[in-house]
């Protein structure tokens, strides 16, 4: 049986080779990872800082040292915080009625490059494609 594809003059090998992936079905390329690193503070006071992820999402308290984590963590601020939002997103909620000011630098497959929020419960959106205001958990 002959092949239908066609090799044209000066495709590269690593044009083929993608080429071939994507026809066989089987994509060997690499994950971008969008990530940051985010700095927490109490806006008006000496503020505890909970940080948790959603499925996919992870993070590292850079304060100690460094852990991925996917579990609940409550800290005191100021804290800083590296996220992975590859998979899923991250939440940086004040632990009291004291909105946090959370901002950081994102890099990676991240649209953005800079985020940044004043709120009691900040939700960093998988992909980091932006920071919105959420309910604030009991």
């Amino acid at each position: 049986m002959r092949s239908s594809r066609r090799i044209v003059a000066g495709t590269t090998a690593a044009a083929l080779a993608a080429s071939a992936a994507v026809a066989s079905g089987f994509s060997r390329a690499p994950v971008a990872r969008a990530t940051g690193r985010l700095h927490a503070e109490g806006a008006t006071g000496p503020a505890t800082v909970r940080v948790y992820a959603e499925p996919g999402g992870a993070f590292a308290l850079l304060d100690s040292a460094p852990r991925v984590r996917t579990d609940t963590v409550v800290v005191s601020a100021p804290a800083v915080i590296a996220v992975d939002l590859t998979g899923g997103a991250v939440h940086v909620a004040s632990g009291g009625a004291v909105r946090l000011r959370v901002d950081g630098a994102m890099s990676g497959a991240s649209p953005a490059l800079w985020l940044t929020t004043t709120s009691p419960h900040a939700v960093f959106d998988r992909g980091g494609s932006g920071v919105h205001g959420g309910t604030v958990p009991r």
